[in-house]
C-alpha cells in the first residue's frame, strides 16, 4: 500500500506505545504551542562560547576562497541605540573579509551622523556615504551596491544585528559549494535586553513557499554578478524591496542553500517604529507578484491567502487536459459511492475520466455498484499490491494527467482538480499533493516529512502535521500555504503521465504494500522536479477502511533506509533543527539539553519481548533513559512547573515510522 498504513485516530502516549483508555497523550494543539516554550531552552544551550570564537577565527584564516563581502545598511532616521548594536554585531563577525556600506539618506539626523562617523574612524571596514535629498529606500541600496567591492553582497536592516558566526557560516558553505548564487540562514526577533525569540526555522529552497511570503528574507547573501544581471534593486517598491529582489533572483540562481543556524535577529516589532503604509506595501508586494507570472510567461492572478500575511498565486490551466483519475477498491461499495458521487457532484473541471481498479471484489452490494456506474472499471484479478495494480491502471489510462485516488476519500471543495492541476502543468514540478482531513477535522495528510517517525532509530516517512486541527496555521503559516515536500501522499496525488513513466512508476517487487509513493516521490525528486503541496485541494480521507487491519512488513523499511537513507537524513523541506521522532516541528531534545550531556548512546535492536522479557524491559529502560539526548525527541516545556519532560511520539499508527508496532496499522485502498 501506499504509506498510510495507520491506525486511525488512536493516541500515543509518551512511551510510544498505544495510549490505554484514560491515558495522558500531547494533543496537537500542545504541540503547535510549544516550539516557542522551547525555544529559551534553545539558545540558551547553543549560545556562542568565547572558544567557538576563537575556533572560528582560525578556522576562517584557513578557508582556501576567501571572498569579499559587501553588507549594505541604508539609513535614514535611525534609533542610535539599535544602530549602534547593528554596527557592533559588524565588528563581531569571525569572518574578517568584510565591508560594511552604510548609504545615508538626507533625513540622517546629526547625531547618528556622528555615530556612523566614529565607527568609520574606528574600522576602515565601515564606509559611509550620503545622497544630498531623500531617496527611496531602493535608491539607497542602489547607491550602496553601486559602491561595493565585495564579490557577495548582502542586507543588514537598521535596528537588526547579525550573529558573530553568520558570515563565517556562510563563506564556510562556500567552501563545499563554491558555485552558490544565494545563500540564507534561519532567523530570530531580539528585544532591547537582549532576549530572542519568534523563532524562523525555515525549509530548504521552496520556490512555492516563496510565492506565498517571504520566507527568504535575512540573512540572505547574493553574488554580486546575479545582482548585476537583474539590475540590482527596483525602485517603486520600498517596503518589500527585499522580496522582490529574491523573486527577481531566484528566477536566475543556479544553486541556492539554506543554513539552518540562527545567524540574524531581527528587531523585534515593539521596538520599531509602526509602519504608516501597511496597504500600500501589501499592494507592492501583489504587484511584485504579478510580475514573477508575466516574466515566467503565465496567465493567472495573485490572490489573497489563507492567512492574513500570505497570497496565493494562481496559474492558469492551459488547454484543459484530460485528467485519468485512478482509484482501486475491493468490496467497499459505501465508501466508493461516497467518494465517486462526491467527485461526480462537486468536479467543476471537467475533462476528466474515472478508472476503477477491481481488485477481486465479492461482496454483492459491491459487484451491483460496480456494474451500474458509468465509469470504467477494470479488473485486477492478483493478489493485493498496491504498486502493481497503479501500474496497471496507469497503462490503461487515457488522461495527460494521472491523479492517484483512494476509494475512502470524499471531495469537500469543488475547485480541488483545479487547484493540483495548475501546479503539475508547471514543467518543473513532478507531483502534487492535497490537504487531506479526517471527518473529525483534523488533518491527515498536509505533506510528508522524510528520515522521521522514531525516537530509537533512524525513520522513514511520516505525514507532517498528522493529527493538527485544520484550522492551525502550522509552523511558520506552512499548513496553510503552498509549498515544497520531498514526498506527498498516493491517497491523492497528480502527476504527469510522462513523468511517472520517466521515474518507472511504483516499485512493484519491493514495495507492495507501503512507502511506495514516498519512493515514486524521491525517484521524481531525483530527476530534479519539484514535489508541491496545496492547501486549496482539501478532501476528506477515512483512511484504509477498505482493507481492514494489515501486519505491516518491517522488509520495506529497511529496503527504504537502504535504497533512499542519505536522502532521509537530510530532508531539505524538515529543519534539521526539528525532531525526527514526528512530523510536527518541534525542536530537538538534544539541542535543548547542554552540550555535555549531548552524546547519544547506540541504539540496538530490541531484544524479544516473547524470547526474553527481563531483557527487553531493560532495553525499553534504557532507551527511556537516553531518549533526552537524541535528536530523535522532543522536549516538552511543563506549562505548569516549566520542567522539561521528554516526548516520545513515534508513530506507533504508522508503519512508515519504523516503529515496533506494526501490527496496528491498516491499509489505504
Amino acid at each position: 500500500m501506499h504509506p498510510e498504513a495507520q491506525e486511525r485516530g488512536k493516541p500515543v502516549d509518551t512511551t510510544g506505545e498505544l495510549a490505554r483508555p484514560g491515558s495522558s497523550a500531547p494533543s496537537s494543539d500542545v504541540r503547535r504551542s510549544l516550539i516557542e516554550d522551547q525555544y529559551p531552552a534553545f539558545v540558551r544551550n547553543n549560545r556562542i562560547r568565547p572558544s567557538d570564537l576563537v575556533r572560528m577565527r582560525d578556522r576562517a584564516s584557513d578557508f582556501e576562497y576567501r571572498p569579499l563581502v559587501s553588507v549594505l545598511l541604508p539609513v535614514s532616521d535611525p534609533d542610535l541605540r539599535w544602530l549602534e548594536r547593528g554596527l557592533d554585531s559588524m565588528l563581531g563577525q569571525t569572518y574578517p573579509l568584510w565591508e560594511l556600506r552604510v548609504c545615508g539618506g538626507g533625513s540622517a539626523g546629526e547625531r547618528a551622523r556622528e555615530v556612523l562617523e566614529r565607527y568609520a574612524r574606528l574600522d576602515g571596514r565601515i564606509k559611509v556615504t550620503y545622497q544630498e535629498e531623500d531617496t527611496s529606500v531602493s535608491g539607497s541600496l542602489n547607491a550602496a551596491l553601486s559602491a561595493a567591492g565585495g564579490e557577495f553582497v548582502g542586507l543588514l536592516d537598521v535596528g537588526d544585528e547579525l550573529a558573530p558566526d553568520a558570515l563565517f557560516e556562510m563563506i564556510g558553505l562556500l567552501q563545499e559549494h563554491p558555485g552558490a548564487d544565494l545563500i540564507y540562514s534561519d532567523e530570530d526577533e531580539i528585544d532591547a535586553g537582549g532576549n530572542r525569540s519568534n523563532p524562523r526555522f525555515k525549509p530548504g529552497w521552496s520556490p512555492d513557499l516563496l510565492l506565498s511570503a517571504d520566507y527568504v528574507s535575512r540573512l540572505s547573501l547574493y553574488r554580486r554578478s546575479l545582482l548585476d544581471g537583474i539590475g540590482g534593486f527596483r525602485e517603486g517598491f520600498d517596503g518589500c524591496e527585499g522580496y522582490d529582489l529574491v523573486l527577481r533572483a531566484a528566477e536566475r540562481a543556479g544553486e541556492i542553500h539554506h543554513i539552518p543556524k540562527m545567524l540574524y535577529h531581527r528587531r523585534t516589532p515593539a521596538v520599531l517604529p509602526a509602519p504608516t503604509d501597511q496597504g500600500h506595501v501589501r499592494d507592492r508586494t501583489r504587484q511584485a507578484l504579478s510580475d514573477v507570472l508575466e516574466r515566467r510567461g503565465f496567465e493567472g492572478s495573485v490572490e489573497e491567502g489563507l492567512l492574513p500575511d500570505r497570497f496565493r498565486v494562481r496559474f492558469g490551466i492551459k488547454d484543459e487536459p484530460k485528467v485519468s483519475i485512478i482509484i482501486p477498491t475491493r468490496d467497499n461499495a459505501a465508501f466508493l459511492r461516497r467518494c465517486v458521487e462526491s467527485l461526480e457532484r462537486l468536479t467543476t473541471y471537467r475533462n476528466y475520466e474515472v478508472l476503477i481498479i477491481d481488485n477481486n471484489s465479492q461482496d454483492p452490494q459491491t459487484l451491483e455498484y460496480l456494474g451500474s456506474m458509468p465509469h470504467r472499471v477494470i479488473p485486477f484479478r492478483e493478489a493485493f499490491n498496491y504498486s502493481r495494480i497503479n501500474n496497471f491502471a496507469v497503462s490503461h489510462a487515457e488522461g495527460e494527467y494521472i491523479l492517484l485516488l483512494n476509494d475512502d476519500t470524499e471531495v469537500i471543495d469543488g475547485s480541488w482538480l483545479e487547484a493540483m492541476l495548475e501546479h503539475a502543468q508547471r514543467p518543473e514540478v513532478g507531483a502534487v499533493g492535497a490537504r487531506l482531513l479526517y471527518p473529525d477535522g483534523r488533518i491527515q495528510h498536509a505533506g510528508v516529512a522524510i528520515g522521521v517517525g522514531s525516537p530509537w532509530e533512524p525513520g522513514v516517512a511520516m505525514h507532517s502535521y498528522h493529527f493538527y486541527s485544520s484550522d492551525s496555521p502550522g509552523y511558520a503559516g506552512t499548513l496553510m500555504a503552498t509549498t515544497n515536500y520531498s514526498a506527498v501522499t498516493a491517497a491523492c496525488m497528480l502527476v504527469r503521465k510522462s513523468v511517472f513513466e520517466q521515474v518507472g512508476g511504483l516499485q512493484e517487487e519491493d514495495l507492495p504494500i507501503q512507502f511506495n509513493d514516498v519512493d515514486l516521490c524521491l525517484k521524481i525528486r531525483e530527476r530534479g522536479y519539484y514535489l508541491v503541496y496545496t492547501p486549496y485541494a482539501e478532501l476528506y480521507h477515512h483512511e484504509s477502511v477498505s482493507r481492514g487491519q494489515f501486519s505491516g512488513n518491517r522488509t520495506e523499511n529497511l529496503w527504504m533506509r537502504e535504497r533512499w537513507g542519505a536522502e532521509m537524513d537530510n530532508d531539505p523541506y524538515y529543519n534539521a533543527n526539528f525532531s525526527r521522532a514526528y512530523g510536527d516541528f518541534n525542536l530537538r531534545a538534544d539541542l535543548m539539553r547542554p552540550r555535555i550531556l549531548r552524546q547519544e548512546a547506540e541504539v540496538e535492536d530490541a531484544p524479544s519481548w516473547a524470547a526474553n522479557p527481563l531483557q527487553h524491559q531493560r532495553h525499553k529502560e534504557d532507551q527511556h533513559f537516553i531518549v533526552r539526548s537524541s535528536p530523535r525527541t522532543t522536549l516538552i516545556p511543563s506549562r505548569a512547573n516549566g520542567a522539561a519532560e521528554a516526548l516520545q511520539t513515534p508513530a506507533a499508527h504508522d508503519t512508515r515510522s519504523g516503529d515496533y508496532l506494526e501490527d496496528e496499522s491498516r491499509p489505504s485502498t
